[in-house]
């Protein structure tokens, strides 16, 4: 009776970046935490567990823990220009992080991915974001993937892979650029725009074709978006509820490019499977119930039929009252907890209401017989030894 239904996983997005040569923005003097954070030993630096616990260890403020994160992600991993493209659809957060940390190469959904990690290991709130980006006026169409993270009170844009260096002569050449740690999100999405209009962190969001277009978003006309709000709300939702309201942010926001349709598409689809497997997980859930209920009804039919069988051999070999009434409630007491049980799932899924209502059916007659095992038991334990004999006598010649 079991319903199965295979869960469709879905890959979001794809993560790649060319990278360009980026010159440094200091606008704080991080030099004591970068030394701190880079001398790790490297036995430390296998898992993000280990690397989390030494930055635990070693910085107390979330301003200082998230630079030491960025420093040791876009300092420790060499940019792989050679698989920019090689995306392994199937490979789970955790493999993308334990085979970045092993090879010490990756593309940005690594950078992103042991970012984001050892934020959250850190005590710091922080999320992926996907978007697509442009350099030197080209729009490019290729995934990309950042970070935001919570310092303090406030949401920050981190890119630790443009941050990490650049491409020059298809080789990568590390350079760390500090403009990329805690980016100001007016900077930013002059280069970095987020499928998600929410992750530009801006009052007033740039559409997408004024990122195209190289025009500006704030003006007086442009819609004030409340993304503080917003993030908040995002803190709360299931999955599935965040992709819905991304769905709608996307779409208010003037869809212009192929692979803003590919994003949606690809997210559409995954709510679409999501609740259709809810649907079937809930459903499963009843028929549990159903068949948990039809056990339980069973095994109480099995025990009244054992009474009766005890019953009619005159109650011998001879039990206590106590004995005998507890074989009669054990009875009645599964009986009921399966009527509680098909009781509360009638309705709530249609190919099973035939079949409750059939079981119904034999409850009611079962009830009926345990009705009269009832009341013959409880006139049994009011009588004496000889009226208890002479009432298997009286029942013999009604028979």
């Amino acid at each position: 009776m079991k319903l199965l239904s295979p869960i469709l996983n879905i890959v979001l997005i794809s993560f790649s970046i060319s990278l360009t040569a980026l010159g440094q923005n200091l606008t704080a003097d991080y030099t004591a935490i970068d030394k701190i954070a880079l001398a790790i030993p490297t036995d430390k630096t296998k898992k993000t567990q280990d690397i989390a616990n030494y930055i635990n260890a070693n910085f107390s403020t979330d301003d200082e823990k998230a630079r030491a994160i960025f420093i040791w992600t876009a300092t420790n991993f060499e940019y792989d220009v050679e698989n920019m493209f090689a995306i392994n659809f199937n490979e789970k957060q955790e493999d993308k992080i334990a085979r970045v940390l092993k090879t010490h190469k990756g593309i940005c959904e690594n950078y992103a991915a042991v970012f984001q990690d050892l934020c959250i290991k850190c005590g710091l709130n922080a999320h992926i974001v996907v978007g697509y980006t442009r350099q030197n006026g080209f729009t490019s169409f290729i995934p990309h993937g950042w970070c935001v993270v919570k310092v303090a009170t406030k949401w920050q844009l981190v890119d630790p892979t443009w941050g990490s260096g650049y491409i020059e002569n298809n080789k990568f050449v590390s350079k760390i650029s500090n403009e990329f740690f805690k980016a100001i999100p007016e900077s930013l999405i002059k280069t970095h725009m987020p499928f998600d209009p929410m992750w530009q962190l801006l009052d007033r969001p740039v559409s997408y074709r004024q990122f195209s277009d190289l025009t500006s978003a704030h003006t007086k006309d442009a819609n004030i978006f409340h993304y503080i709000d917003s993030i908040a709300q995002f803190e709360r939702q299931t999955e599935v509820e965040r992709f819905e309201t991304e769905i709608d942010r996307i779409e208010k926001n003037g869809i212009n490019n192929a692979v803003i349709y590919d994003r949606l598409s690809k997210i559409k689809s995954f709510v679409e499977v999501s609740k259709k497997n809810e649907v079937i997980s809930q459903q499963n859930e009843i028929v549990d119930i159903y068949n948990a209920a039809v056990t339980e009804f069973n095994e109480g039919t099995n025990d009244l039929n054992t009474f009766i069988e005890f019953r009619n051999k005159q109650f011998t070999p001879a039990k206590t009252d106590a004995h005998i009434q507890e074989m009669l409630t054990n009875a009645e007491t599964k009986m009921r907890k399966a009527e509680k049980s098909i009781k509360a799932i009638f309705g709530k899924y249609d190919k099973l209401d035939v079949m409750i209502v059939t079981m119904e059916k034999s409850m009611k007659q079962a009830n009926s017989i345990l009705n009269e095992q009832k009341d013959f038991l409880k006139k049994y334990l009011t009588k004496g030894k000889i009226e208890r004999k002479m009432m298997f006598i009286k029942t013999s010649r009604r028979g």
